[in-house]
């Protein structure tokens, strides 16, 4: 008979006894020693309480053979003994339900470095996302915008719907602009830049209006046309040789403004003749001019030839002019021109004995220098026929 301590209060008592006189627990017949930490408890548990052990005696009561080791021999030796004689090590005594909660603690733990990490790195990819997307919906490049389709295919249906529109108005532009170049005209270019005056083609725009407008203006070869070029185009590519050309259309074509002044100085000079204003005269005529033969002629030689006109028996005479001139234009300095007239000029005389009047007919040989003034007067009279 061993003496044991009861499995329910901890008092000694006989494993013999019908109770535990201290508790009153069944004892007799009702316990069971673990074969794994030698703890002595009531036949009822499914498992050693200190080891959990399964309690085999409990799952197979019909089994003939005996599994628990009988109490008064495991009694008779100590446990350390059975322990030292088999080689094994005493087993540490486990901790009740501490290895749940260090597995459950973990796993809530797990799930939060988890959601962590999903977390930035959905917060990461949203960020590249709306990074790139600023950048492509701002670019003009349809293959920038390409690229943000093909790699952000999960992005906001907002963004890849903006993208992909942004996109189909670049192709479109470009179309419309491969149009306009193929038409090359001035109102196919001009149409593009207005529905699209923001466009990249802008410069390309501007040489090709710059060449139409040349052409043009080279067709008309009028002064008219290169001052058109020349104030539409004040940077264009061709503007010098519109300078240049205008140049030689005024170094020979005489304007009428040019025109009105040959004539009017023209008319002047011989209207003061006909009424012998000396004054008059002298405003018509260079500071120094070809009068006649004489090449150094002054204001006051051409005095002098108004005077010698009217002879003594002369009262009056008038110089008729014709209504057009043959004007030829010489450039003589950098936009200095001065005018060679030819012309026949008929001077009626009435003498004082009126049966004497006479009419006589002259070739005149002009020319008007910059100033206006007439810088050369020579008369031929013509043979009556």
């Amino acid at each position: 008979m061993a003496i044991i301590k009861c499995p329910e209060c901890g008092h000694q008592v006989s494993e013999k006894a019908p109770t535990c006189p201290s508790c009153g627990v069944e004892i007799a017949g009702n316990i069971t020693c673990c074969p794994n930490c030698n703890k002595i408890y009531l036949n009822s548990e499914d498992c050693c309480p200190y080891c959990y052990q399964p309690n085999i005696n409990k799952q197979d009561k019909k089994s003939a053979v005996p599994t628990t080791t009988p109490i008064t021999a495991l009694a008779e030796v100590s446990p350390k003994e059975r322990t030292e004689a088999s080689g094994d090590k005493i087993p540490a005594t486990p901790k009740k339900k501490k290895h749940g909660s260090a597995l459950l603690l973990a796993f809530v733990i797990a799930i939060i470095v988890c959601g962590a990490s999903f977390y930035l790195y959905n917060k990461a990819q949203t960020d590249k996302e709306n990074e790139e997307y600023e950048y492509a919906i701002k670019s003009d490049n349809p293959l920038i915008l390409q690229e943000f389709l093909d790699t952000f295919k999960n992005a906001t249906q907002e963004h890849r719907d903006s993208v992909t529109a942004h996109l189909q108005m670049i192709r479109q532009a470009e179309t419309d602009w491969n149009n306009a170049v193929v038409m090359h005209t001035k109102a196919a270019i001009l149409n593009y830049l207005e529905q699209y005056p923001n466009t990249t083609h802008r410069a390309e725009s501007k040489n090709i209006l710059d060449s139409l407008d040349w052409q043009q203006c080279c067709d008309l070869n009028t002064i008219e046309g290169y001052e058109r070029y020349m104030t539409e185009h004040p940077d264009g590519n061709f503007y010098d040789e519109a300078e240049q050309a205008m140049k030689k259309i005024k170094a020979k074509d005489v304007t009428p403004e040019e025109q009105a002044v040959v004539a009017n100085v023209l008319h002047r000079f011989f209207v003061s003749i006909n009424s012998r204003d000396e004054n008059a005269i002298r405003e018509t005529v260079a500071d120094v001019f070809t009068l006649l033969d004489k090449t150094n002629a002054t204001k006051e030689d051409a005095v002098a030839f108004m005077r010698k006109l009217y002879k003594e028996d002369i009262s009056s005479m008038t110089w008729q002019l014709p209504s057009t001139y043959d004007i030829k234009k010489r450039e003589i300095g950098d936009g200095s021109y001065e005018y060679n007239v030819v012309f026949s000029a008929n001077q009626k005389v009435e003498h004082t004995d009126k049966s004497k009047a006479t009419v006589n007919n002259y070739r005149v040989t002009a020319t008007i220098n910059p100033e206006g003034k007439i810088g050369l007067m020579k008369l031929v009279r013509l043979l009556s026929d």
